[in-house]
């Protein structure tokens, strides 16, 4: 997979361009009627593109992840399996682009390092799976609010519809999107994410389902109809919101992690 990135004049318009429509960092855990998130997370003083500065593109194997994070543990990067619907894609950055279409004033096609040229934002968040498992991990991108920004959404959106690169595709309430403060990911535990992991972007929509978390985005429409994705073509549930007990489960498993290292020191 070639990744190396040109960053200029591009980078340096969407940055004009975010700046001029107000879009801002406002904290992650601020989000004006939504529901508490569950691990830190927090805007960064930078933009995603000083942290794609400070990668070496020809060693991504050799990224360091980390498995803590202010306390919390967190699940490994590395997976042994894939469930998406055509195996792990390979996208070439110097060919992708990310379009923005549908009820916009103002439709784009972004580039890898145009969309990472705004507002880094970092969240602990885990992913539940419909299949039953699940993992905490600390994700890394940029807020879908400030991307949509850009393209000026138009009165009446309902709906945000994601394409993937393999042909997959979901869809989410508008409101959801803002109301979950949903990130587009490209990295989990400090490491760029890779074919398996959606490079060159992942959703991440806290407290819904894993087949609602998009990967491998190349398109995002706005839409005033309703959209059935692919799996919910087959009966899967379009809110797919996680089931509250695992929720509790799940605190009561951290609360006792915590504990325990409390009682180690």
């Amino acid at each position: 997979m070639r990744r190396r990135l040109r960053i200029g004049w591009a980078v340096l318009a969407a940055a004009v361009c975010t700046i001029a429509l107000g879009v801002g960092p406002a904290a992650a855990d601020e989000v004006e009627g939504g529901e508490p998130h569950e691990g830190a997370g927090e805007a960064l003083e930078h933009t995603c593109v000083d942290t794609l500065d400070k990668i070496d593109w020809s060693e991504l194997d050799d990224q360091m992840e980390i498995r803590f994070y202010e306390g919390l543990p967190l699940h490994t990067y590395f997976r042994e399996y894939d469930n998406s619907i055509r195996g792990p894609q390979e996208v070439d950055v110097e060919e992708y682009r990310l379009e923005i279409k549908g009820l916009v004033e103002n439709a784009l096609t972004l580039r890898y390092e145009e969309v990472l040229s705004l507002p880094c934002v970092e969240r602990v968040v885990t992913l539940h799976c419909v299949e039953g498992w699940k993992e905490r991990l600390l994700f890394e991108g940029v807020r879908l609010a400030d991307v949509l920004a850009l393209a000026r959404p138009k009165d009446g959106v309902t709906t945000i519809i994601f394409r993937a690169v393999d042909g997959y595709s979901t869809g989410h309430l508008y409101a959801d999107v803002e109301r979950l403060d949903m990130l587009l990911a490209f990295r989990v535990n400090r490491r760029v994410l890779d074919e398996m992991r959606g490079f060159p972007f992942q959703l991440v929509a806290e407290s819904k389902l894993g087949y609602k978390w998009c990967k491998w985005i190349t398109e995002i429409e706005l839409s005033n109809e309703p959209y059935v994705g692919f799996w919910e073509k087959y009966g899967y549930s379009n809110e797919a919101d996680v089931p509250e007990d695992w929720f509790e489960t799940e605190e009561a498993e951290r609360e006792q992690l915590l504990l325990r290292d409390d009682s180690e020191e």
